[in-house]
């Protein structure tokens, strides 16, 4: 019998939930299990340490008790003398008192070195009886002289018993020996896990114990159990003491756990049962596979209702957008095509066959990758290969020839259809987008070739650099990408210049300017600069842009004519278009302006004697001088004419101005150039007039000249070779 659609989903939905379903609840069920198990493991540990530690307190407190009572006064004395009945009453007040601290306390035992029993204080009529004939753990003590303790039965049946050696001035005389009713066990573990618990002894020969339960060679001894018909439960399962075991008695699930009692040899002397009501977890954890089993099965009819009524809407969902797909495909600008694996054409739509010029009879049956010219065809066939492989393929292109003869370039996307026996290819005619691109490409290329542009980020870390940016800086655009923009910065552009740039910048404002750049080799170019911002479509600035335009021609022309031919520093010319504005800015920025006026000493004399050619070498000389003497780019040295020199600089104190000015006189003089018919030195000196601008206003250039001029004047007047400031010579 053929099953609908619908019937296949609800088998198909059924089988692979309950695979599910059993695999959940079967993981579950095990995990919980295992939970449980572990819990009860988990308590029997914690339960076998705290019953380790109560033997442990027990056999302290019984140890300390032990010595102090033989080291009381008299007690080892008397015991050595064998005096009985002082023993007994030198012992009683503690033996009492030890009982009140533990009533579980049954035994306190006096031994002579000889194994008989000197002093029972439980028994004090009862002695002299050779007790180490029968009791192994006494003649272990009385042997090894050394502390003893364990579990070992005796007339009052099973105790735990501490036996402490005795020695008088290092001779053995004996041994006391404390013990304890094992129940105290019992007791505790009520106390503290709220258990209750039997005691057995092996092979119990005392008659008190002859009537009571017995189980596998182990018989009762004390139980703090209120119905003791569980133990006989035990005894009827043959219950043969193993570690834990898991019970059903009463319509109640207990674990058993079981202890070994050892004795002072390591041979088991009793065992200890308790029992853990666990019947609540039990049904807890019956409770919880419960609900799941229903949670599952509530989720497998909820899941067959949604198929139910959903099935219809997805069938009728589907039918649209089949409907929509072929809609799609008949209006689709884009060529849609389905072929076999060969990519034989099975179908194609209106667009496709548009581009090519052929019709669907044509089409059909006729290989897509056969189109393709000679050039591209294992280009082709490899993509092929490829969407085999991994299922798809994007923006692949070629070029292919259509109806005619024409040759058109495409842009192809194919894709391995579900049934993995047919191909999906869309196809975008890109012929003239490829004309576009290349003319693009052609303009991008002349701009980069000859435009000087450069992109950074909001870092000014170089992103971009056209081939224009390179040929002009010397670099190449590896050297270029990644480095901060101050790689072309000049030592000679003003940190001003630097800080306006950023302002407007951070502003998101445009700036133009001037800029003179270091190349890689050391030289310098000029460009004109304009910066803008740069902002994501969503108006987000990540950069900066510069077009700039080559001024280096212009520069260098302007450079000549505001520079002194012979000394290579700037001329009278220059220094009258800077000087008024170095003024301006000073006052401006109330900075400390000064003006230095340097005149060559008997320069004249020195052209009599040596000739004009060696005056010129001279004049170079010390122009160098005084140019390498500055510090700050905005420091300007100038020929003013003859052998006549002026600078113009800042400082921040007026000391600092006086010792620049004597640095400058001093260097010259260094140079070493002789002149003997200079009365101020062997060598070529100068003398120098300084002004610093102080808390008054300058009025002029002229008067800062004039003023310059006189202080040049006086230091002739005082013997040449010196400085003469506006602050050291006022009054001379």
């Amino acid at each position: 019998m053929m099953l609908s659609a619908k019937n296949k989903t609800f088998l198909l939905v059924s089988i692979l939930f309950a695979i599910f379903a059993l695999i959940l609840v079967g993981t579950i069920y095990i995990n919980q299990k295992d939970k449980l198990e572990n819990a009860q493991n988990s308590f029997h540990e914690n339960m076998h340490e705290s019953y380790k530690k109560i033997l442990a307190k027990h056999k302290e407190f019984y140890y300390n008790r032990t010595i102090a009572n033989i080291n009381s006064s008299g007690v080892r004395e008397t015991f050595a003398a064998h005096n009985r009945v002082k023993l007994y009453n030198l012992t009683l007040g503690k033996w009492k008192t030890l009982q009140k601290e533990n009533p579980y306390l049954k035994i306190m035992h006096f031994h002579l070195s000889d194994g008989t029993s000197f002093l029972r204080m439980h028994q004090p009529d009862h002695f002299g009886d050779r007790i180490a004939d029968v009791r192994p753990m006494i003649a272990k003590v009385h042997h090894s002289k050394s502390v003893v303790s364990g579990f070992e039965i005796g007339q009052a049946g099973l105790a735990f018993r501490l036996v402490i050696p005795i020695f008088d001035h290092e001779n053995y005389i004996g041994a006391l020996e404390f013990g304890s009713n094992p129940e105290q066990i019992l007791r505790e573990m009520q106390y503290f896990y709220e258990l209750k618990g039997a005691l057995f002894i092996k092979n119990a020969q005392s008659t008190c114990y002859k009537n009571n339960l017995s189980m596998q060679d182990y018989h009762l001894q004390s139980n703090t159990l209120r119905d003791t018909s569980i133990l006989k439960y035990l005894k009827k399962i043959n219950y043969d003491f193993t570690i834990t075991k898991t019970i059903n008695y009463n319509h109640k699930i207990y674990n058993v756990y079981a202890f070994d009692l050892y004795d002072f040899s390591g041979n088991v002397s009793g065992k200890a049962i308790f029992l853990q009501d666990i019947t609540a977890l039990h049904k807890e954890f019956q409770q919880t596979i419960l609900e799941l089993c229903l949670l599952v099965l509530a989720l497998f009819v909820l899941i067959l209702l949604v198929i139910h009524y959903g099935f219809q809407k997805i069938v009728s969902a589907l039918d649209k957008s089949n409907a929509e797909l072929e809609t799609i495909f008949a209006t689709s600008k884009d060529g849609i095509a389905i072929t076999d694996l060969e990519t034989n054409f099975l179908y194609t739509n209106n667009a496709y066959m548009a581009m090519t010029g052929f019709t669907a009879k044509e089409l059909y049956g006729t290989s897509c990758v056969s189109l393709s010219i000679p050039e591209d065809l294992p280009r082709a066939i490899k993509m092929i290969g490829e969407v085999v492989g991994k299922g798809y393929v994007e923006n692949f292109e070629k070029t292919c020839i259509v109806k005619d003869g024409k040759r058109i370039i495409v842009n192809m996307a194919v894709a391995l259809m579900p049934d993995k026996k047919r191909f999906l290819i869309t196809t975008k005619n890109i012929t003239e987008a490829k004309k576009l691109e290349n003319e693009t490409k052609k303009y991008i290329k002349l701009i980069d070739e000859n435009i000087i542009t450069s992109s950074t980020d909001l870092k000014g870390n170089i992103t971009h650099a056209s081939e224009a940016f390179c040929a002009i800086s010397g670099y190449s655009k590896e050297e270029l990408s990644g480095q901060n923009h101050r790689i072309v910065k000049h030592p000679d552009t003003p940190k001003e210049i630097y800080t306006e740039i950023w302002k407007k910048l951070i502003n998101d404002q445009v700036w133009e300017g001037e800029l003179k750049n270091k190349k890689k080799d050391g030289s310098y170019y000029w460009v004109y600069s304009k910066i803008y911002p740069l902002y994501t479509e969503e108006g987000t600035k990540y950069g900066y842009t510069a077009i700039r335009t080559d001024l280096t021609d212009k520069k260098k022309i302007e450079e000549i004519s505001i520079t002194d031919g012979l000394t290579s520093i700037y001329n009278r010319r220059y220094f009258n278009e800077v000087f008024p504005k170095f003024i301006k800015s000073s006052k401006r920025n109330n900075d400390i302006a000064c003006f230095i006026l340097i005149d060559i000493d008997y320069f004249k004399l020195y052209n009599d004697t040596y000739g004009h050619q060696m005056g010129d070498n001279a004049l170079i000389k010390v122009a160098e001088s005084i140019k390498y003497s500055l510090r700050r780019a905005d420091d300007y040295c100038f020929r003013l004419g003859g052998e006549e020199f002026g600078i113009l600089f800042k400082t921040q104190l007026h000391d600092h101005a006086i010792k620049f000015a004597e640095t400058i006189r001093s260097n010259i003089e260094n140079l070493k150039i002789s002149h003997e018919n200079n009365r101020a030195s062997p060598y070529i000196t100068v003398s120098l007039g300084l002004v610093i601008s102080g808390d008054d206003p300058v009025l002029s250039c002229d008067f800062i000249y004039k003023q310059t001029d006189d202080l040049l004047y006086k230091a002739k007047q005082l013997g040449r070779n010196r400085v003469c400031s506006s602050l050291q010579c006022e009054t001379l």
